[in-house]
């Protein structure tokens, strides 16, 4: 019986194991993948695989690029905390979603959002954040040219006084929106009104 010879992974070129790499999530890298061979160790090392990172459960950013992560998604476990070791680290930042994160305050954001004036695409779903937080947000980051608010409509606000606030935070800091989503708000007609480009 001819016998094959056996493949050592560790010797592919760093260019196709990246490609492969990239193709999983964020902590099974940070977690498994890394420690596999030290060739592999130093492609998860390198500031091009951390450009773009989506995180539903927590793990250590501690692997993530000087500056060169592009666009973060944190679902779920996203605090204020989290929300400033990334700004503090991802001065280049272009995208940024937070989705379900109820442990970022209004008081965090803004300290946080202020260092990320990079930002072209905003998401905030599922997370209580003030009209004036969305206004600095805005002025914060002139390059915003997509934003999405997607929350539950508040059962306490039907007339849509608390969402109007909103609205106005958004019409007066983002000028350079060109896509905009709005889900589950109560928007009066005051509201609406105020962001250009609306009917």
């Amino acid at each position: 019986m001819k016998c094959e010879k056996t493949r050592n992974w560790s010797e592919l070129p760093p260019e196709l194991i990246s490609s492969i790499l990239l193709r999983l999530n964020s902590i099974e890298i940070l977690e498994k993948v890394q420690k596999v061979c030290m060739s592999w160790r130093r492609v998860c090392k390198d500031p091009s695989m951390w450009r773009k990172i989506s995180m539903d459960n927590h793990g250590d950013l501690g692997s993530m690029g000087q500056g060169g992560l592009l666009e973060i998604a944190l679902w779920y476990f996203g605090t204020d905390e989290l929300h400033n070791y990334v700004a503090d680290r991802s001065s280049n930042l272009r995208s940024l979603r937070l989705i379900t994160c109820y442990q970022i305050t209004d008081e965090g954001f803004v300290e946080a959002i202020a260092k990320q004036p990079l930002l072209e695409y905003l998401e905030i779903t599922y997370c209580s954040l003030s009209g004036e937080s969305l206004r600095v947000a805005g002025l914060s980051c002139p390059n915003l040219k997509k934003f999405r608010l997607n929350s539950e409509p508040d059962p306490k606000c039907y007339e849509g006084e608390s969402n109007d606030k909103k609205a106005l935070g958004i019409a007066e800091s983002m000028p350079e929106l060109r896509h905009l989503q709005l889900v589950g708000n109560t928007l009066t007609n005051t509201g609406l009104n105020a962001i250009p480009g609306t009917p």
